[in-house]
């Protein structure tokens, strides 16, 4: 009987310190197997919070970094993963995973995209893809888009999350 009042001295002096969780705790393992299993569905449940809090601190992960944008005095802004669709018509744009040329109709001309981990071939390295046009002129979609071929001089930049540190 000793033990048992030890560790609800102990327990409840956690619980003073806000660890009144626990405090459930040690009172669900007094109801044997049946508060084992409830104790276990409480700890799944605090290691899917503490997942969701820390997925939730990865909102930094696709802005650039301030000093490559050329003012290291503000903050880094949060571009998008992908280049739009539709852009400035003979522009690029160079993103963290992909770079995109856009032809004189604002549509996509060539793309560069970085390596894909579930690809073997062309499509695993830095790779391009040429879009076509419809020959009815209507807006290309991604029926148009060319398969995967290497980088070649005049093509758009290599993604910039793919550019080798100087």
């Amino acid at each position: 009987m000793s033990g048992e009042v030890a560790i609800a001295k102990a327990v409840g002096g956690l619980a003073a310190r806000g660890g009144a969780r626990l405090l459930a705790r040690g009172a669900l393992a007094a109801l044997g197997p049946v508060g084992w299993v409830a104790i276990g569905a409480l700890t799944l449940y605090d290691a899917y919070a503490v997942y969701n809090a820390i997925a939730g601190s990865d909102d930094d992960a696709d802005k650039k970094p301030e000093c490559e944008t050329g003012d290291c005095d503000k903050p880094a802004e949060k571009i998008d993963k992908k280049p739009p669709f539709k852009g400035e018509p003979n522009s690029t744009v160079q993103g963290p995973d992909n770079s995109r040329t856009y032809g004189s109709d604002g549509y996509p001309l060539t793309d560069r995209d970085a390596g894909h981990q579930n690809e073997s071939g062309i499509g695993a390295g830095d790779h391009v893809h040429d879009w076509g046009r419809p020959a009815n002129g209507d807006p290309p979609t991604n029926a148009d888009r060319g398969i995967s071929r290497l980088p070649q001089p005049g093509d758009p930049p290599v993604p910039w999350r793919n550019t080798p540190s100087s």
